[in-house]
């Protein structure tokens, strides 16, 4: 029926032109990379996770996103950073206080892959990036990281999921004629300052803002720049316990701004468990356990606070992460 595949095709246009375009996740504690590139290789680990999403369950077509990501640590360098002579500093020492040369704290890159599947109704996207980050260090404790991340994006409409209550819809059989999928390529890029206790970062996604193509056609939608503000400190309360507290602030084209905030508390480096708040959609609680030094487990579910909450049976999300070749067995400092 051309109604209902002109209102379907519409409202899926809008979310494009006035919504977030990328998927919610609540676990970005557990994932920085997924969020930020330039999380790639702040552990000594190799560290990989794959998680699934089922938002509002119980409604058809609702967004649902599979996802894996891995990156890790390629090396740092141990050779002594000479004294910049140009800087206008006229006691050397008091350079080598600020900034930490070599060792533990010296240059470092990072290398991470992810892909992402994400679907809304019929419409669906699979994308893959690469990324890589450089760490250096800027003052005794405190490194920076910056990272470009380059992928393609390929988006399109799964035509055994649109239901047609009359054959022959000339709206649908042109876009159909036009081809149901297309593909462009995704660069973002991302930075971070970083500490033993705490983590501050942005990233800005989909730089290029690409049309939203069907064949070779462009709709009246396009890829907005999203930007995205993460922080995160962790507080020692003892020997045994741990606070980690963070933030996501996210701005989409002209939408109006979203934040997560949440604290998570980690009992012993086994288990975890806590909550956030995301800004006029959910409240969500999470909980996680160290399966064993180099697996763990995370779950949580959102309850929605908006209009969603009619008929939805809240949203699932679980993340499994595995850190193989860790003959430290070392727990993430960053990432738990």
């Amino acid at each position: 029926m051309s109604k209902r595949f002109t209102l379907c095709l519409s409202l899926c246009l809008a979310v494009g032109l006035n919504a977030q375009q990328l998927p919610q996740l609540n676990q970005f504690q557990m994932n920085g990379f997924m969020i930020n590139p330039a999380f790639a290789g702040i552990e000594d680990v190799t560290d990989i996770k794959t998680g699934f999403r089922q938002q509002w369950a119980g409604f058809d077509g609702a967004p649902m996103t599979g996802w894996i990501s891995a990156h890790t640590n390629l090396g740092k360098s141990t050779e002594t950073i000479a004294y910049p002579g140009s800087l206008p500093l006229s006691d050397t020492t008091l350079f080598e206080k600020m900034y930490d040369r070599g060792g533990d704290k010296g240059l470092r890159h990072g290398l991470g892959v992810n892909m992402v599947y994400d679907r809304l109704g019929a419409f669906d996207r699979i994308q893959g990036q690469v990324a890589y980050s450089f760490h250096f260090p800027l003052f005794k404790n405190i490194s920076m990281a910056i990272s470009p991340s380059v992928g393609l994006s390929n988006h399109g409409i799964r035509t055994d999921e649109v239901f047609m209550f009359e054959n022959n819809d000339a709206l649908y059989d042109a876009y159909m004629g036009m081809g149901d999928r297309f593909t462009h390529l995704d660069i973002s890029a991302g930075a971070l300052i970083y500490a033993p206790k705490w983590w501050v970062g942005y990233t800005a996604h989909q730089l290029m803002q690409n049309d939203i193509y069907f064949g070779n056609q462009p709709t009246d939608a396009m890829l907005d720049l999203h930007h995205f503000a993460m922080a995160g400190v962790m507080l020692p309360l003892g020997n045994q316990l741990e606070l980690q507290v963070n933030g996501l602030f996210k701005l989409a084209g002209d939408a109006p701004y979203t934040f997560d905030a949440g604290a998570r508390m980690r009992w012993k480096e086994l288990a975890w468990f806590g909550g956030g708040y995301r800004h006029d959609v959910a409240a969500y609680a999470m909980l996680g356990i160290n399966i064993t030094p180099c697996i763990s487990l995370g779950y949580s579910y959102d309850f929605p606070i908006n209009q969603i909450r009619e008929g939805s049976l809240g949203s699932h999300e679980i993340v499994l992460g595995f850190r193989p070749f860790n003959p430290n067995r070392l727990q993430n400092k960053y990432l738990w």
